[in-house]
């Protein structure tokens, strides 16, 4: 959502031919679930040793997801089209292997791998059933093309 909201696009656009990009993609209902909570809590990120604030589970508004859903898969599928040298750095990686994988970051760039530190922690780690509401009806209604990503979560 960043380049939209930075209107980055036409930059890109011009640039792509001389830019490695590093895109770090994350499944997009663990996006739309974290976004939702962190609207109720207030809490966007999370420094390292600072406790996560347990956010109210949310009631899943299912166009809502799927307009979030489609605007993802679309910004990646430009990214891609546009990326001439690009690496993609899954989210759940960079979580739990984050020394792997800025090492994988830092060969791509042509950067000596040096010790990383992580600058944030996961909003939240809880199960993602007790972070929705309407898990059990939610579930059953999405779209059988997104139940990859929910099988990944469970």
């Amino acid at each position: 959502w960043q380049i939209d909201y930075y209107e980055l696009w036409n930059y890109l656009s011009k640039k792509a031919a001389d830019l490695k990009i590093v895109y770090v993609t994350r499944n997009p209902i663990a996006v739309f679930v974290s976004l939702e909570q962190a609207k109720i809590n207030q809490q966007w990120i999370r420094q390292p040793g600072e406790k996560a604030v347990k956010a109210e589970p949310i009631k899943i508004n299912m166009k809502m997801l799927d307009k979030h859903i489609q605007k993802m898969l679309e910004n990646r599928q430009k990214i891609v089209n546009l990326a001439i040298d690009i690496c993609e750095v899954e989210y759940e990686n960079l979580v739990k292997n984050y020394q792997i994988t800025m090492n994988r970051v830092y060969e791509f760039l042509g950067l000596q791998p040096h010790q990383a530190v992580a600058s944030i922690s996961k909003q939240q780690d809880w199960d993602i059933k007790g972070r929705i509401l309407n898990f059990e009806t939610f579930s059953k209604k999405l779209k059988r093309k997104y139940l990859p990503y929910l099988k990944s979560m469970l």
